[in-house]
């Protein structure tokens, strides 16, 4: 039943998808027939969609089933032909009672095209010396009529925003959610801090929005179109209300060209709400609760609310969350979920956070963003076997040691080894744990699908809560930001070899990835306190090697030194939930001018708004930023 239902829930939105685009089409076509007979061109056909005629309808013939073009000519060559009453009643009818316009609905309805005489879109070569045709209008004319397509689909979308805020509409409000870090947004500090007693810069999660240069911003979407459309080296001028403090902050913030999208960016996300997405499909929802079950949120139900945090009930949205992790210095906390009559107790544990950096793409590949630990990398892992992979004998939390060419591959590594084998079978070795903890190697050869996006049918993870391992160093690694020519890594100095294990660091031992991070930051944290240009420290390492004739593995002991700077990026790492915020839905309300003036103004916004997102795009495009 629920197959059933999702099925004809996507039926009726291909239909929508369809009739949707249908209309535009007419709409558009419309503005240049109407243009066109104004102007006293002979319109020969109003078609929707290509492809034969399925009906037409022409003044004087009615009704047809296909095309009434054969029949219209017919009746053109008999007016042309000797005196007679043949002539006679064809001149008749071309005189008014026939038109020359046919309205036909095509068989492929995904376009369409009005056809003027002398002027034919599939007719590029079409040309006429007749009075009424399209080379024969003054030229200020045919502007008017060619232009007058888009002029319909623009005004046509003024009048459709101004009925959709004469109802109301769902819309994020102009507010601070997320700040990424080391982000414009994050360092920007208020003109008027010092006044108001503020020491911390940036801009902070619950910020709401008063002005946008100087204009009020009717939703979140304001500040992303002010920012994407600032002119380099420009800044945008923000003023927000922040709780607790008595007047506006004003802020002037330098947008940077984002990793990503190459569009302007100030590095803020949209709030969030504290009640978990709820999706309106069956399907979806299913989808949802496997999604919450594999985060480690199972039990908890679509549309439910957090309501309470390691004991704290006063949450605003799920930047609260995020903040509380952040500060959680790792340990697990309890968070509460409910529908107002169900309660469902997590306990969360916060996983450590990384740096963020741009590898080099290989080929025609683009740079990928990867996370790393000052150049180390854990190998790949299968964090879910979809039912492609599970029969192809992968499992869930299977650690490759071999993917292909690729030996104890990083997950970027992995990806671009599965993509390069597109339609190909490859050997795959994996390391596979028991209940136990015992592990045995698996070799398996996997089938990779041809297509733009090659896939085995696992969603991959890395191994830091369950392996020590460590994937090769990249050669170079980019900032965020793209700038510069990129670093060499603190791990390249290790001369590790792919596969090696640490399993002591400062002579703690180590079991996952996640202890190698809180070992280093404990060995360096009173050199980082003291503000020493470096501090020194040692690593146990097992290498990648048959074991020797006693039993034991090979091992190694290593000195790695870090600078002051690699001191600060480990040091000013934090928490991260073991979930993206994106579990939640976005923070809502309901956008709605309170009489026709200012609904009449917000749609007149909302035009304006799509229209320069277009106009940002296609820019953005032709610089070969996006």
């Amino acid at each position: 039943m629920t197959s059933l239902l999702n099925s004809l829930g996507m039926a009726f939105d291909l239909a929508l998808v369809i009739f949707g685009f249908g209309l535009i089409i007419f709409i558009h076509e419309l503005g240049h027939f109407v243009a066109a007979r104004w102007a006293g061109i002979r319109v020969l056909a109003f078609a929707i969609g290509f492809g034969p005629a399925a009906a037409s309808y022409r003044r004087g013939l009615g009704f047809r089933k296909g095309s009434s073009e054969q029949e219209y000519l017919q009746i053109v060559e008999r007016a042309k032909g000797e005196r007679g009453e043949a002539r006679e009643e064809a001149r008749s009818l071309l005189s008014g009672r026939v038109s020359p316009t046919e309205y036909r609905f095509n068989w492929l309805p995904l376009g369409g095209y009005v056809k003027m005489l002398g002027q034919e879109d599939l007719n590029p070569g079409a040309i006429s010396e007749a009075l009424d045709s399209y080379q024969n209008t003054k030229p200020w004319k045919r502007m008017i009529v060619i232009s007058a397509g888009v002029i319909a689909n623009i005004i046509t979308a003024a009048i459709l925003f101004v009925l959709v805020y004469s109802i109301g509409i769902r819309s994020e409000p102009a507010k601070v959610g997320g700040v990424a870090l080391n982000s414009p947004a994050a360092s920007a500090i208020a003109t008027n801090a010092q006044a108001l007693g503020i020491e911390q810069p940036g801009l902070r999660a619950s910020d709401e929005i008063l002005t946008i240069n100087g204009d009020e911003p009717n939703s979140f979407n304001d500040l992303i179109l002010a920012v994407a459309m600032a002119r380099g080296g420009d800044t945008v001028e923000l003023v927000v209300q922040r709780q607790g403090v008595p007047e506006p902050l004003s802020f002037d913030i330098l947008p940077e060209p984002g990793g990503l999208t190459g569009l302007l960016e100030i590095g803020v996300e949209p709030a969030r709400s504290a009640t978990v997405l709820a999706p309106a499909r069956p399907s979806q929802v299913k989808q949802m609760k496997k999604l919450l079950a594999q985060v480690g949120l199972d039990g908890v139900e679509p549309g439910m609310e957090l309501t309470a945090i390691a004991g704290d009930t006063t949450i605003a949205g799920a930047e609260d969350l995020r903040q509380a992790i952040r500060d959680s210095g790792g340990k697990p906390m309890e968070l509460v979920f409910s529908d107002g009559t169900t309660e469902v107790r997590k306990i969360v544990r916060p996983e450590p956070e990384l740096q963020l950096g741009f590898l080099d793409g290989q080929d025609a590949e683009p740079r990928r963003l990867v996370e790393h630990l000052l150049g180390l990398r854990p190998v790949m892992r299968v964090q879910t076997a979809e039912k492609r992979a599970f029969a192809q004998g992968l499992r869930d939390g299977d650690e490759f040691l071999r993917i292909g060419e690729i030996e104890f591959p990083s997950p970027a590594e992995g990806m671009r080894e599965i993509r390069a084998n597109a339609g190909k079978k490859i050997p795959v070795t994996v390391l596979r744990r028991d209940e136990d903890g015992t592990a045995q190697e698996v070799d398996l050869t996997v089938s990779v699908s041809a297509g733009s996006q090659p896939r085995v049918g696992f969603r991959s993870g890395d191994t830091r809560e369950i392996s020590s391992r460590i994937a090769g160093p990249p050669e170079r690694v980019w900032p965020v930001e793209l700038e510069g020519e990129g670093e060499t890594p603190p791990a390249a100095s290790l001369d590790l070899m792919p596969g090696s294990t640490i399993e002591t660091v400062a002579g703690m031992p180590i079991e996952n990835f996640r202890e190698i991070r809180e070992a280093l930051r404990l060995a360096t944290s009173e050199a980082w306190a003291r503000g020493d240009d470096s501090a020194t420290v040692s690593l146990g390492v097992a290498l990648p090697l048959p074991a020797q004739d006693d039993g034991s593995k090979p091992t190694e002991s290593l000195a790695w030194t870090l600078s002051r700077a690699d001191l600060e990026e480990l040091h000013d790492l934090s928490w991260n939930a073991p979930f993206g915020m994106g579990v939640f839905d976005l923070e809502q309300k309901i956008l709605k001018g309170s009489n026709p003036i200012e609904s009449i103004a917000l749609g007149l916004d909302e035009t304006k708004r799509v229209m320069l997102t277009t106009y940002v795009t296609f820019a953005r495009l032709f610089q070969g930023t996006v």
